[in-house]
């Protein structure tokens, strides 16, 4: 099975791909938008195989009403996009303080403590892969996830899981399912 770490942003989002089975980072990389997520996790994750996204999702703490509207926006954006499309997703929720909390044991950690603890704890698993700028944070969620999987019962944790039992695409019609799956993949190579 797959898991996925994902931080988005206001204007980059990144992912990190692990097999729990090897236990090893399969791949890694940062996108300019939420959309080119789907189309890379397409190249690792078959559309019918069940796997886990772990997200860092944005709180109110320290940014402006616009930047959390943009981040909130990305982020949706993307879990339906990825519901979409792979249909035996399970999404989990991690807020950045739960995040520095688990890793740190504070949430007052600066983003070098934590890429510190992420070196430190992957040791010689990160020789094979190129880590950088917002994959760092997609890594740091998804470690905490192996840390400790269960999410945290925070209020914006509660808000993220509604959205996702909301926003969760409902069954095509019979007959339907085809041209929906094409419309999408139409509209994700879009700019390309």
């Amino acid at each position: 099975m797959k898991w996925v770490g994902i931080d988005i942003g206001q204007k980059r989002h990144g992912a990190v791909i692990f097999d729990t089975d090897t236990k090893q980072i399969v791949a890694c990389s940062v996108f300019y938008r939420p959309t080119d997520i789907i189309n890379y996790l397409s190249q690792f994750i078959q559309p019918d195989e069940p796997f886990t996204v772990f997200y860092e999702v944005p709180t109110p703490y320290g940014q402006s009403a616009t930047s959390l509207f943009i981040t909130a926006a990305n982020l949706g954006a993307s879990l339906v996009a990825i519901a979409t499309l792979f249909p035996k997703v399970t999404f989990k929720f991690f807020p950045r303080p739960y995040i520095k909390l688990v890793l740190l044991g504070t949430v007052r950690g600066k983003d070098k403590d934590i890429r510190d603890f992420l070196r430190n704890w992957w040791q010689n698993k990160l020789e094979r892969v190129k880590i950088k700028a917002d994959a760092w944070a997609a890594l740091a969620v998804l470690t905490a996830a192996l840390i400790e999987p269960t999410e945290p019962d925070y209020e914006v944790v509660r808000m993220w899981r509604e959205f996702a039992e909301v926003w969760r695409p409902f069954p095509a019609p019979v007959g339907q399912e085809d041209s929906t799956q094409e419309f999408l993949k139409e509209v994700m190579n879009e700019g390309a």
